[in-house]
C-alpha cells in the first residue's frame, strides 16, 4: 500500500473521497474536523460584544491606514 497526503481545494472533494472510502477503495487516516456550519454555531458567543466592536475599530483603523496618502 501507499500512502499519500492531499490537499483538499473544493470542499465537494471531502464528501467524493468519504464515498470512496465507503466503497472501501481508500482509507482515510488523521483526518482533521472539518468545519461545517454546526461547528461554527458552538462558536457563538465565545466573543463578548465588547471584544467584537475593539476588533472591528481595529480593523477600520488598519483600512484608513492603508488608504491614506503617503
Amino acid at each position: 500500500m501507499e500512502t499519500i497526503s492531499i490537499e483538499i481545494v473544493n470542499p465537494k472533494a471531502i464528501n467524493l473521497l468519504r464515498d470512496m472510502e465507503d466503497l472501501k477503495v481508500i482509507k482515510i487516516l488523521n483526518s482533521k474536523p472539518i468545519i461545517n456550519r454546526e461547528s461554527i454555531e458552538d462558536l457563538r458567543g465565545s466573543v463578548t460584544k465588547e471584544e467584537a466592536a475593539e476588533f472591528n475599530d481595529y480593523l477600520k483603523k488598519s483600512k484608513d491606514e492603508w488608504e491614506r496618502n503617503i
